[in-house]
Parts: structure tokens; C-alpha cells; sequence
């Protein structure tokens, strides 16, 4: 008995639309598009040279087990790839990643000279949760690999990679499992300039009248937030400077904001500043840094070719790289991350390798190698993929920035992907052993609470790590986020609470003390 039948037209060129299904099931239909995409199948269109036809079926055999197929034929009505496949249940979940891994090996099947995807049907943000996930459950390494590979169709090396990552998490996951262990993230979201590709929700540094009613406001949300984990009996393990670039503030205005934070910074084991542009460093913010504590700066050169940073908006070279690193060094902050994104446009796998080779010399404890993803919000997307470097191109540079990371005793730790991202694959982070980003490894697998205050922080509430979480939002808009803070602190709070303790009056709240010019 048929449960379900989905038909479909599609042509070999590269449509963010994908392809249309004619009838069927949606949640079917959304199930496999994005496979089908990988593969570069988009909607039939007229005149179309290139015609296939798709077919996705969902049976119940006689013991009511389910059994997906899919097939693909040619516009001649020839079979050209077909698998069928036995769902472990008939749960929603398991029949649509047995329907993706159907699809995924029929388009193998049918397009045999085309590279697949190397992280098979997985399209989510965190890969890693699923190796950490069959780990836990007990397999073995060399089990997890093999499932990730037959179940998930993950290439060999990348199921190697996120294995590899997940048991070198485990013992930070055992420290992060504190049940009221908690990260503090705080968002300044102003920046010396937009990069091109950026689509993170930061703006130019405003005035500074602007700047200081969001200095006034983000004030009294951290006084909020350091109540409310004395209320509940939280401890921090993390606390997180974000943005945008927090050292775009002034000297004074960023002192202060370290200030507002002391009550924490000398408890937290790890206490991270995303500093990211060296044109937005001083002697003084280096010495404020060293003196509330600061464990870990990000200085992210992104590149360091001249005209690459000119050509995607940043107002720095690579010279002043090297000199803040100098710097930092100098103050003793102990550890620095460096960023770097592989295919920015126009530069080579030898300008990416010369990059590589110029940031390792720095001798940074983390490095974190991002490959560049198209996103909707950034200038870059309109100039849509012509500006970017070919797939095979990006895949050397990651490959090169892995090789070289090992050679100079840095390992993966950390992995996440993105949406549109080149080459459909991913962003890495590499640490010097004992040295990795606890931060970063709890919220790649959702391990714990985190508290976010200021403009677009996201506080995480992890009820149970790595599986489920809810969220709550601060808008992006500073000049919103600060007329309806009391309203937001609130709302906030009623989510802490559900898991935490029970609602308390908030009208005794210190507002903190006021920003004065």
C-alpha cells in the first residue's frame, strides 16, 4: 500500500529554487530537495535540453514496516538510478532520512561522474551532534564512522573528522555538565566597516549619542542578567564579548564594559573578546583586557593579501595583523584565535596558502578556517556565484589549511556549517591540545544554557544537552532593543525560570550604573 507518491520534473542547472514537486506530501517534498540540489537538479523550465524525471515513493509492507524508493529517469522514460530502502520505524523522522538517503544514492547512481556532497544528506548547522550522539549511545569509533558513512552517506574522510572531533570534545562536554553551569554572551553589534560577505546583524559604529544610549542600556541588561544567576544559583563557566567588533568602542567606553562585567570575569575559566579588526585596537583597550581578566582574544585577518582586504571592505592590512599580534602578546593575554575564510574572491589556492603560512608563524592558539558562504544579507550575494572561487578550488585551500594546522600541532575541535556555503563544506576550528574554546564546543553541540544580553544576543536554554533547547531573541535594532527592555528582561527571565526556579518579583533590580559622558 502506496502512503505516499511524489513526482517530479527537474533540469541540470543551478536554481535556488530547486525543483517543483507536481503532488505530494510537503514535508516529503522538503525531505529531499536539498539533496536533489546538491546534485544540481533544478526546476524544469521551458526549453530545458536537460529533462529528468523523479519518482519518491513510501510503502507499508504486510508487517506495516515502511519501504521508501526513489528513482530517476531520463526524458526517454530510462531508469538511470533507483534505490529502495527499509525505514528502522515509521516514525516522521526515520522515514524522511531513509527517503534523503534514497535520493541521495539514486542521483550517485544516476550521475556517476559528478562529485557527491561529502556530507551525504546531512544539511544542519552542527554535524557533530549526530558522531557525538552515536557515541554516547555506545558505539565505537570505528562504528560511528561506518554509520555516518551508510546511514547518512557522509564521505569517509568527513565522518572520520567529525568522530575524530567528537571524542577530542568529550572530556570538555564532562566538565560543561554541571547542571546550573551556564555561558554569559554579550553583544555589541557595531563594527569599523561591512565586510562584503557579511550578513551578521551589525551596522557601522553610529554616532555617539547612539552609541552611548546602547552603552545605558546594555548596562542594565547585564545588571539583569548577574541578578538573575545569583537568583538561580548558576555558575558561569563562559563569558563571551561578541558582535560586530566590541573594540570598535572607544577606550573608555570599552573599559566600561568590561567594569559592568567584573563581577564575573574573574570566576569564568574562560573569558573570550571578539577583537577581531587590529585597526580597532589600543594600548589601552590590550591593558583593560589583561586587567579584567580576558583569557582568549579573536583576531581575525580573515586574509593577508592587501587587496584581498581592501577588495572585501576591510580597513586594515595585513602589517597591522602582525603588529596587534605583537601587541597582544606583549599585554599577555593567553590565548589568540585567528580567522580565516578559504574562496574570498579573486584569491588563489596560492594566495590561500600564503596566508596560511603568514598566520601559523603568528603561533595563534586556536585557528578557526571558515569557507566562504553566500549569504542573502551580505553585499556579496548580488554578485551572486560568478564571485565566487570554483568548488574544487575551495576544497584544496580547506584541505591545505588542515594539512598545515596539523603540521604546526593544531587538531580540529570544533565544526559547523552554513547555509550556501562553497563547496558544500564546512568551517573548522583547530587548537593547540589543552587549549581549545569551551565556549565554542558548547554551543556547536548545544551542551549548555547560555545568557545572552545586548542587541540580537540569543539566550539558549538547554534543558537537556544536546538535545533539546529553547531560545529567546533580542532584537537586532538597538534603538528597539533599548525602548522595550524592561519588557524583553522580563520575557527573558519567565524562560530561565521554567527550568531554573520559580518567577520572582523583578521590580527590586538594580538598573546598574549608568553610562556618564
Amino acid at each position: 500500500m502506496a502512503i505516499a507518491r511524489i513526482a517530479s520534473g527537474a533540469t541540470m542547472k543551478n536554481n535556488p529554487d530547486f525543483f517543483c514537486w507536481e503532488a505530494g506530501a510537503a514535508w516529503l517534498h522538503a525531505a529531499v530537495q536539498e539533496v536533489a540540489a546538491d546534485f544540481g537538479l533544478a526546476p524544469v523550465e521551458q526549453g530545458g535540453r536537460e529533462r529528468y524525471r523523479f519518482l519518491l515513493e513510501v510503502q507499508q509492507d504486510g508487517r506495516g514496516a515502511s519501504l521508501v524508493s526513489f528513482s530517476v529517469r531520463n526524458a526517454h522514460g530510462a531508469c538511470l538510478g533507483k534505490r529502495r530502502l527499509a525505514c528502522e520505524s515509521n516514525l516522521p523522522p526515520e522515514i524522511k532520512r531513509a527517503a534523503r538517503l534514497a535520493a541521495f544514492q539514486a542521483l550517485q547512481s544516476a550521475f556517476p561522474d559528478q562529485q557527491p556532497p561529502p556530507w551525504g544528506i546531512l544539511h544542519g548547522i552542527r554535524p557533530g551532534k549526530l558522531a557525538t550522539r552515536l557515541l554516547a549511545d555506545g558505539r565505537s569509533e570505528a562504528e560511528t564512522r561506518r554509520m555516518l558513512s551508510a546511514s547518512y552517506g557522509v564521505s569517509a574522510d568527513r565522518a572520520a573528522l567529525i568522530t575524530d572531533i567528537a571524542l577530542r570534545q568529550q572530556p570538555y562536554l564532562k566538565a560543561l555538565s554541571a547542571p546550573r553551569a551556564v555561558g554569559v554572551y554579550v553583544s555589541v553589534p557595531f563594527c569599523p566597516s561591512r565586510c562584503l560577505y557579511c550578513s551578521f546583524p551589525s551596522a557601522v559604529r553610529p554616532g555617539t549619542q547612539h552609541v552611548r544610549t546602547f552603552l545605558r542600556a546594555v548596562g542594565h541588561d547585564i545588571a539583569a542578567v548577574i541578578q538573575l544567576l545569583t537568583r538561580f544559583d548558576m555558575t558561569v563557566k563562559t563569558l563571551y564579548i561578541g558582535g560586530g567588533t566590541p573594540t570598535v568602542l572607544a577606550d573608555d567606553e570599552f573599559q566600561w564594559l568590561l567594569e559592568q562585567l567584573a563581577p564575573l570575569s574573574g570566576k569564568v575559566a574562560e573569558f573570550t573578546v571578539e577583537a577581531g579588526r587590529p585597526d580597532t585596537y589600543s594600548p589601552q583597550k590590550l591593558a583593560a583586557m589583561a586587567a579584567h581578566r580576558v583569557t582568549r582574544i579573536s583576531l581575525n585577518p580573515q586574509t593577508m593579501q592587501d587587496q584581498t582586504l581592501q577588495r572585501i571592505g576591510r580597513r586594515h592590512t595585513a602589517k597591522s595583523v602582525r603588529e596587534q599580534m605583537q601587541a597582544i602578546r606583549t599585554f599577555g593575554v593567553p590565548v589568540v584565535n585567528m580567522d580565516l575564510i578559504a574562496g574570498l574572491p579573486g584569491e588563489t589556492t596560492q594566495d590561500f596558502n600564503d596566508t596560511l603560512a603568514q598566520v601559523l608563524d603568528l603561533a595563534p592558539e586556536n585557528l578557526t578556517v571558515h569557507t566562504l558562504a553566500l549569504k542573502r544579507r551580505s553585499p556579496l550575494f548580488a554578485e551572486g556565484q560568478a564571485a565566487l572561487a570554483a568548488p574544487e578550488v575551495v576544497a584544496q585551500m580547506v584541505a591545505a589549511a588542515a594539512r598545515l594546522a596539523a603540521q604546526h600541532g593544531l587538531q580540529p575541535y570544533y565544526l559547523y556549517r552554513q547555509r550556501y556555503i562553497s563547496g558544500n563544506l564546512e568551517n573548522v576550528g583547530y587548537a593547540k591540545t589543552g587549549f581549545e574554546s569551551l565556549y565554542n564546543i558548547q554551543m556547536m553541540e548545544e551542551w549548555q544554557t547560555v545568557v545572552g544580553a545586548g542587541p540580537a544576543a540569543v539566550t539558549k536554554l538547554v534543558s537537556v544537552p544536546g538535545h533539546k533547547v529553547e531560545h529567546f531573541f533580542m532584537p537586532k535594532d538597538t534603538a528597539y532593543y533599548a525602548a522595550s527592555l524592561e519588557r524583553l528582561m522580563d520575557a527573558r527571565e519567565a524562560l530561565l525560570a521554567s527550568h531554573y526556579g520559580a518567577k520572582e518579583d523583578m521590580t527590586h533590580v538594580d538598573n546598574g550604573p549608568a553610562w556618564n559622558a
